[in-house]
């Protein structure tokens, strides 16, 4: 007999420079999926870079991947930052931008999506920084402060640690 599974929709949104922590949301979504596979309830996550196929669309590239993410239907968007913000779309000064500001505009209407901005500040080699996107990574964080928490993280360790579940939990 089959069952009915609840499944929380959870949307990542980053540039490509944070791979290493977009791994780990992948793999703690998993470990939770394994440790609730008795329990009626799981987490589907989706990936621009995973979920959206090649397609044309009025609003660019950025349109077809809207409609891959359905970030709007998301009960979980996750934002994470580091040196780089991306690459410019016409409504934003990059993909991840735009889809964080697509998930605000629904959270300020239905209250969904819970949005999650982690903020990498690990040490590096200034010579190697592009100045112009982590200026841009900047001014989008001061911007976000005055209404949201947001998370600092210096490790890939440290970003792990913060999104385990503690022992025992389940959903």
């Amino acid at each position: 007999m089959p069952t009915s599974k609840n499944c929380f929709k959870v949307v990542l949104a980053s540039p490509g420079d944070v791979s290493a922590e977009r791994d780990i949301v992948s793999k703690v979504i998993d470990e939770i999926n394994t440790i609730n596979k008795t329990h009626k309830i799981g987490f589907d996550l989706y990936q621009w870079d995973i979920d959206a196929h090649p397609g044309f669309h009025l609003s660019g590239g950025q349109g077809v991947i809207d409609i891959a993410l359905g970030i709007e239907d998301a009960d979980i968007l996750i934002g994470i930052f580091y040196l780089k913000f991306g690459t410019p779309v016409p409504d934003a000064e990059s993909g991840t931008e735009h889809e964080i500001k697509l998930a605000i505009r629904s959270w300020e209407e239905k209250k969904t999506p819970e949005i999650k901005l982690y903020f990498k500040n690990a040490s590096q080699n200034p010579y190697t920084i592009d100045l112009d996107q982590f200026t841009r990574v900047k001014k989008f964080r001061s911007s976000v402060l005055s209404n949201a928490l947001i998370k600092d993280f210096c490790s890939e360790k440290e970003f792990e640690v913060l999104n385990q579940l503690p022992q025992n939990q389940c959903f």
